[in-house]
């Protein structure tokens, strides 16, 4: 990544723990939510060092676009200030350990995949997954249960692992590493407008919210 956009790449300039999280603190967090809802940049946003806004929207505008209120930016604020944006950035910098083909591979072998599924499935964590280096199961959900929840019978969750056993988790896993390409790929279609109606589903405990 960093050979192809350069050291203000935005995954590249949210490697090192604390630092993006100090640069929106010097701008606030009410600055850093308007500046990203607001944008209208394509392409993946770019930050110089020590220039956060001006990096990622300089044109930040002073009143609202008319689908946010100063209500609904406040209320964003006040769950932001509570909880910071490291979770967020976390998520990007978990991107790095899939790269190497192969590796988180043979990390997940070594637990094999029942525990591979189980540990994903059961999670109730919030916030990006952190996978430490050699230890996968540790990393991701150190709580996994004995037992399982109501949702997920033991004959499902075989299903699923036939499957896996069959493909392996290389496929999941090259979605990561194919982010330059992916980019590339979609240039034709940076700025379209979807015209038809769309509804878009989360869910509460979605564990990348």
């Amino acid at each position: 990544m960093r050979a192809a956009f350069g050291d203000d790449y935005y995954i590249c300039r949210f490697q090192e723990p604390g630092k993006m999280e100090a640069e929106m603190a010097e701008v606030g967090t009410e600055y850093v939510l308007k500046n990203i809802l607001t944008t209208r940049k394509t392409g993946p946003p770019i930050f110089p060092k020590g220039e956060y806004g001006a990096g990622f929207n300089p044109d930040t505008p002073d009143t609202l676009p008319s689908w946010l209120t100063e209500d609904g930016l406040a209320y964003c604020v006040s769950k932001f200030e509570k909880t910071g944006f490291t979770g967020g950035l976390n998520y990007y910098r978990n991107f790095n350990l899939f790269q190497e083909p192969g590796k988180m591979e043979a990390e997940m072998a070594e637990v094999g995949t029942a525990y591979v599924l189980k540990n994903i499935l059961t999670t109730r964590q919030t916030g990006p997954p952190i996978f430490p280096k050699g230890e996968y199961g540790t990393g991701f959900n150190p709580d996994t249960p004995d037992t399982l929840p109501s949702w997920l019978t033991e004959d499902d969750l075989a299903y699923y692992v036939s499957k896996f056993e069959k493909t392996g988790f290389t496929g999941g896993l090259n979605y990561y590493r194919n982010f330059n390409l992916n980019w590339e790929l979609t240039a034709p279609w940076s700025g379209f407008k979807i015209q038809v109606p769309v509804k878009f589903i989360t869910v509460r405990n979605n564990e990348l919210e």
